[in-house]
């Protein structure tokens, strides 16, 4: 298994419950590929430098989770379906 790092982006007008829904898909997306979360962070509200979708400021949250390479692929797959999540960075510590 390799570590990898995931940092998201959410809207910051985005209601509770919607965003921990959606922070439930992906922590699920982890575990369907057999992953293993070891870290997971609330950075909070923060302002962006430049405008992303005509908003000016959003949540970020970041995870540290160990998961199988060939599942890496199935992960970034569902993160990128969500259209909710303004941006989100994934790399390999």
């Amino acid at each position: 298994m390799r570590k990898y790092e995931l940092t998201v982006i959410l809207p910051a007008d985005l209601e509770k419950e919607d965003n921990e829904k959606l922070l439930g898909k992906i922590k699920k997306a982890i575990e369907d590929g057999k992953g293993k979360i070891e870290k997971a962070d609330d950075w909070g509200k923060k302002d962006f430098a430049y405008e992303i979708k005509k908003l000016k400021e959003g949540n970020y949250y970041y995870w540290e989770f160990s998961v199988e390479p060939s599942q890496l692929f199935d992960i970034d797959r569902k993160i990128k379906a969500e259209e909710k999540i303004l941006r989100y960075l994934l790399v390999k510590v």
